[in-house]
């Protein structure tokens, strides 16, 4: 097929503005080695990213590496654009695990080190946990490392809005801050305050391994922790078996105020955890059971949301996502009030994903707050792409995975690492073009014209920010409901059958759809189709030639991005015209339509009323095929049915008759219908022209049932009986189909004009009324006054309705029989205090069968009531409690929504009765219950209660002292800085607490050192006193808050400063140092006065790097044939070395070149340049290899300037000697004109020239017949 790619610029005038769409923001970030993501976190103004990772890497995107694997940290603009990266730790791995941004623009980043850290950390045992702060520009001003004598793991931190700290860790040592370990691991909580200060530890675990795997808090600073353990924990249950997830909340003082734990009978594993404002936890896990807490599994893990009341940890609600692969590790942020947006690995590609781009792919969802999703899409590569963090901000997505890829919806990039992977995802983007849309007065660019010869015509497009596309009142197509774009596509003249398919990468069911349209606002369908897995095929549309069609585009789900459409048409010709097939009678009297009954014996007719004999095709096959649901015996062996009653009759001289499987063959090879030449054709009806040339017995040896080329009014029609089977236990599928050959695919007419035929289908199917049944309903309860609609499952053909009859017991309204309805419906009330009965009788009915009856209870609940009443006082000092009485009505537990002033006060759950409770109002107000359930239903409360609350008196004292003073309130003494909180009691005018809130500030004494050395008659001032001569003292002065301070002067007053200067030039460069000029290696000083008595002086220390030179050369003259060649090896300088001859080559040497002058230009590594020249001469004769006429030998080649030298003849004729040249490795040339005439075995003197220095030379004897002799000569001192 040829392919034709229409660019943008060709086809869009205004393509090259599209921009990314739902995927907006896209980069890979990394370096030489392992980059593994682990956070991601906006700053509180929106407007600035830090990403948090594990780094191996010394390079790109890496600034450095201090050994093993250091802490990654960068900061970047929400755009991806960098502000700083940084890495940071010690020889030993140090592996971070999160960041959590600070509010003077730098970052704290908490991980695992293996290495002390000095300053900012020491190291106890193998590793611990250290925290760690950058400012601003990202450099390291605090930290502080946390463990003990073993080995404790960063987990996961949460920066609370005081800025306390709460690190989560395993725990591995013995004994930490004074709690003892409870197993093999156990989940260790530390809280500090903004200056790392310990404010309190939690050890937590059972016997086993317990580990913490993610931590939150709500904004009374309560701490939540989702955890894994495989320990029977304390106050629990037994672990069910593997690992277990295991739930916690902790007070803000580190009391463990409630635990729970889920599991099944293989690993569980919890991998984040959310707190929402109204009061619900939500955890992330993936589970492997398909039992106990986690009853169901799809694949080798599924993801798991449970959520739990944030007051007691009630489980609410647990809800389970994948497909048959493995959904793990996933990581989720809440998306306005009432969504989550979840990030999760996933190799999976059905149930509830429709895609897979490689191994693992990074699974995005958007759920409500029950785990419903409400869309879904999965983005990655074709290797492994994992999901690590995802974070909402200003309505975007923000998403960290790790990646293997770089092709698909992963940037390329040329690092085979494992990397980091950032993008965004907006789920609310901006028109992605203004030219994608369906306007029927003007012709924008997304117009194709793809011609009729099979070529393919492509284009890009995007769906980002349109809207629905149509929708259809008739026809078999679905409406376009999600954004929709449009393109125009025009046939050629001669295009019969157009081809239209869809690929993306962002999205996985892509829609589309053929139509007709002059408006824009109706549409005619001609073809639709949805795909999967990104991409969607439409073959061989029949279509009109010149004729302006729709093409609408969308994605099924609702995701939205960029797509390649692409069109392609042929020009073909049919011969079957116009055929039918139908039915005019069934024996048992079902619709000539269907459905049919089981035995019931149906006639059948096919018609061919329009046959073109196109190319002098003639009609020679007819092939049916039909559904399970006809009776075998309808048939003979050969599969052609038995009773016939109307025969298919010849136009021309032969017979139809009918040929079992494989008797007749295809004669060319069709892919497009699906034969290959020689190929078996199926069982059916084929013709035999008998009036053709013999031999013509068989249809494979003759023309079709056609006597002439030209149109013919010719029919052909045959019709039989089939019998519908007389068993079943299911309806069946009674579908018949017929499709025509021609003889230019069967006889021997070698022409395929038919070849696009397509089959006639008749739909139809069986009504099995065999055993028609009905579903076994169970009893039931519901509550009072719910409504109850269901359609109980049958095996009937719909349409089915049922009929029931009510027996209620009294007291019970609502109950009432149906007759014939499409479903079962009841609205049941019971307004008296116990649970009453109703029975029901129901059976259905369709299509003439009728299932037995079937008989179920309902028991209906009368709805729970509960009211609210106090014991003792209701005018109370604030922090005490008012004890609230609830007696209520119904099943225990009851569930009482506890409401102050029309807000939710507090959940309440009473497992009686009655429930008397102590509780703490906070504030006044009129309090009663807003909600109320008991085991089963909804109910209502009654009464309310005014309580009072009188405030307690506080006041705040925020002050300093110096180190070694104290502060006093009331009997307590403070002399550390922190935050305390003393009660007074009875201490207010009212009679209730006065409470104080110190934050105490302990002033240290600091002490300074100052190190200076100034010029003499210089002067330098501290604290406003001037210091002139060499003195060394302690110098105490009062600090900001009155506390003494100390700066330890040490200052040294000299006459001479002097300052080094260490510089490198190339051998033959010069340097102005001064202004003197300098070439060789050395030191050199300049001194200067740079004010009275006060000296600078400049001491240069100069290397000169070695010379370039040529070590070798041989040149090779041209003989007109460009023969020349310049033989040369460089050596000294700093290799290696770049060459560039003025030809513009950059070899060392020089072959199959003129004669002329050549200049190289020698770059060695650290930049030194040295040019040299070369001349190769023209040869003007030549000369027989084969025989030694004349060779010149020159000797001594070892010799100095002004020797004698002689010029040996060795050869066997003699030679004239015309001219001697004497090359420099530098380049450098020195011509000296000879007239010798050396005889056979003669010699000659010459002398060398007194200005030539020692050095390697090569000397060139020019010969009187155009030949040159070269030979190496050194000359010494």
């Amino acid at each position: 097929m040829q392919i034709i790619r229409i660019l943008s610029l060709l086809l869009f005038i205004s393509f090259q503005g599209i921009s990314q769409t739902n995927l907006e923001t896209n980069m890979v970030f990394g370096g030489n080695s392992i980059d593994e993501p682990k956070d991601i976190s906006a700053n509180a103004a929106g407007n600035t990213l830090f990403y948090g990772a594990r780094s191996f890497s010394s390079d790109g995107d890496v600034p450095a590496n201090a050994g093993g694997s250091d802490f990654w940290v960068m900061k970047r603009n929400l755009d991806g654009s960098l502000i700083w990266s940084k890495t940071f730790g010690g020889t030993n791995n140090d592996d971070l695990e999160a960041v959590m941004p600070h509010s003077d623009g730098g970052v704290m980043a908490f991980g695992t080190t293996r290495t002390d850290q000095g300053l900012f950390g020491d190291l106890t045992g193998l590793a611990g946990g250290w925290l760690m702060r950058t400012n601003s520009n990202g450099t390291l001003i605090d930290g502080k490392i946390f463990g003990g004598t073993i080995t404790e793991t960063a987990v996961d931190a949460f920066r609370h809005v005081n800025g306390n700290v709460t690190m989560a860790m395993e725990a591995g040592s013995t004994t930490l801050n004074g709690q003892t370990n409870n197993g093999i691991l156990d989940v260790w909580l530390v809280q500090v305050n903004a200056a790392l200060t310990i404010q309190w530890t939690a050890l937590l675990g059972g016997n086993g391994t317990d580990v913490p795997e993610a931590i939150t808090s709500d904004i009374n600073g309560n701490i939540y922790v989702a955890a894994t353990s495989n320990s029977n924990l304390p106050g629990l249950g037994n672990n069910q078996g593997g690992k277990d997830i295991w739930v916690f909340k902790i007070s803000p003082t580190g009391e463990l105020l409630w635990q729970k734990t889920f599991g099944g009978s293989e690993d569980e594993e919890a991998s984040d955890i959310l707190f929402h404002p109204d009061g619900f936890v939500y955890v992330l896990a993936h589970s492997g059971s398909s039992d106990g807490d986690f009853d169901a599994n799809d694949g080798l893990n599924d993801l798991w949301m449970i959520r739990l009341a944030g007051i007691d940890g009630d489980l609410e609600h647990m809800q389970r996502f994948g497909g048959s692969g493995n959904d793990f590790n996933g990581h989720a942020d809440f998306y306005g009030d009432d969504q989550i947006v979840i990030s999760v690995s996933s190799t999976s590609s059905d149930l509830e994903l429709t895609g897979n781009k490689g191994l693992a792919d990074v699974w995005v969802l958007t759920t409500d707050l029950n785990g419903n999703i409400l869309q879904q899409m999965n983005y990655g590569g074709s290797l492994n792409d994992l999901a690590v963090d995802i974070i909402t901000n200003d309505s975007i997505f923000y998403l960290l995975s790790s990646t293997l890829s770089s092709d698909k919806n992963v940037p390329f990039n040329s690092i085979t690492q494992q990397d980091l992977w950032y993008y965004s995802l907006n789920p609310n983007p901006d028109t992605c073009s203004e030219q994608f849309l369906c306007q029927p007065d003007s012709m924008l660019t997304n117009h194709i014209y793809p011609p009729a010869n099979d070529a393919l015509i492509c284009v890009s497009g995007c769906t980002a920010g349109y809207g629905p596309g149509p929708q259809f009142n008739t026809g078999s197509c679905p409406d376009f409901v999600q954004p929709t774009a449009y393109f125009f596509v025009t046939t050629d003249t001669t295009a019969d059958l157009l081809t239209l398919s869809v690929t993306s990468d962002e999205f996985n069911q892509p829609q589309i759809a053929l139509l007709r349209s002059v408006n824009c606002s109706s549409f005619q369908q001609v073809e639709c189709a949805t795909g999967l897995n990104g991409s969607v095929l439409m073959a061989y549309i029949d279509v009109d030639p010149l004729t302006t069609y729709v093409i609408a585009i969308s994605d099924v789900e609702g995701n939205i991005g960029e797509f390649e459409l692409c069109a392609t048409s042929i020009d073909v010709e049919f011969c079957n015209e116009d055929d039918r097939i139908f039915v005019t009678s069934t024996s048992l009297g079902s619709p000539l339509k269907g459905p049919y009954k089981p035995g019931e014996e149906v006639r059948i007719c096919y018609e061919l009323e329009d046959w073109n004999k196109l190319d002098c095709n003639g009609f020679q096959g007819l092939v049916p095929t039909f559904g399970p649901g006809w009776d075998t015996t309808s048939f003979d062996l050969f599969g052609q049915p038995i009773e016939m009653d109307e025969l298919l009759a010849p136009v021309t001289t032969g017979f139809w008759e009918w040929y079992k499987v494989g008797d007749v063959r295809y004669n060319v090879s069709n892919p497009i219908n699906g034969f290959d030449g020689g190929q078996g054709m199926p069982a059916g009806w084929y013709f035999t022209n008998t009036g053709n040339t013999p031999p013509a017995t068989e249809p494979d040896e003759t023309t079709g049932d056609i006597e002439v080329c030209t149109p013919t009014p010719d029919k052909w029609k045959v019709c039989f009986y089939l019998k519908v089977v007389d068993e079943c236990e299911s309806n069946l599928d009674c579908t018949i189909s017929m499709r025509t050959f021609s003889d230019g695919e069967l006889g021997r007419n070698p022409s395929l004009a038919c070849a696009y035929d397509q089959e006639e289908v008749f739909i139809t199917n069986m009504v099995c009324c065999v055993n028609p049944g009905i579903q076994n309903i169970q009893d039931f309860s519901v509550c009072s006054n719910d409504t109850i609609a269901f359609q109980p499952q049958t095996n009937l053909f719909p349409p089915v309705t049922y009929t029931w009859t009510a027996d209620p017991d009294p007291f019970i309204m609502g109950a009432t029989s149906g007759n014939d309805l499409a479903s079962f419906y009841q609205v049941l009330i019971n307004e008296t205090a116990v649970p009453l009965k109703v029975r029901y009788t129901i059976r259905a009915e369709g299509n003439g069968c009728e299932t037995d009856t079937e008989e179920f209870e309902i028991t209906v609940l009368p709805l729970p009531t509960s009211r609210i009443t106090v014991t003792g006082p209701t005018i109370i000092c604030s922090g005490s409690t008012v004890t609230f009485n609830f007696e209520s009505t119904g099943t225990p537990p009851f569930a009482i929504g506890l409401y102050r002033d029309n807000e939710l006060f507090a959940n309440v759950l009473s497992e009686s009765n009655f429930l008397s409770i102590p509780i703490d109002p906070v504030f006044g107000g009129r309090f009663r219950i807003g909600t109320l359930s008991d085991a089963s239903c909804d109910g209502q409360g009654t009464g309310f209660v005014n309580v009072t609350v009188k405030p307690n008196s506080s006041v705040i004292i925020d002050t300093t002292i110096c180190e070694g003073e104290s502060f006093i309130v009331g009997t307590e003494v403070f002399d550390e800085t922190g935050t305390y909180t003393v009660t007074l009691e009875d201490g207010a005018t009212n009679n209730c607490d006065s409470v104080v809130f110190l934050s105490l500030t302990i002033a240290p004494t600091i002490t300074e050192s100052i190190d200076e050395i100034i010029c003499n008659g210089d002067t330098l001032y501290v604290l406003g006193e001037p210091y002139t001569e060499s003195t060394t003292e302690l110098i105490e002065y009062t600090g900001p808050e009155g506390c003494p301070n100390f700066i330890n002067l040490h200052l040294v007053v000299e006459d001479t400063f002097s300052m080094d200067i260490a510089q490198t030039i190339c051998n033959g460069d010069t340097l102005d140092f001064e202004g003197i000029l300098v070439y060789q290696e050395g030191t050199y000083s300049f001194v200067e006065e740079i004010r009275p008595g006060c000296f600078e002086e400049t001491v240069l220390h100069l290397d000169v790097l070695p010379a370039i030179f040529i070590n070798d050369l041989a040149i090779i003259g041209d003989n007109g044939t460009n023969s020349g060649a310049i033989l040369v090896e460089i050596i000294g300088g700093s290799p290696p070395f770049q060459f560039l001859w003025n030809t513009g080559q950059t070899s060392e040497s020089l072959f199959n070149i003129k004669h002329g002058t050549y200049q190289l230009t020698v770059t060695d590594r650290l930049g030194c340049i040295q040019v040299f020249s070369f001349n190769v001469p023209m040869i003007s004769g030549t000369k027989d290899l084969t025989k030694s006429d004349n060779e010149i030998k020159i000797w001594p080649t070892m010799t100095a300037a002004g020797e004698k030298m002689q010029l040996l003849n060795t050869g066997l004729t003699s030679a004239s000697v015309n001219g001697i040249t004497w090359w420099s490795t530098h380049g450098q040339s020195l011509d000296i004109t000879l007239d010798l005439e050396i005889g056979a075995g003669a010699n000659a003197y010459i002398y060398v020239p007194e200005l030539l220095a020692p050095g390697i030379y090569f000397v060139r004897l020019s010969l009187s017949n155009g030949e040159s002799i070269w030979t190496k000569v050194v000359l010494n001192e």
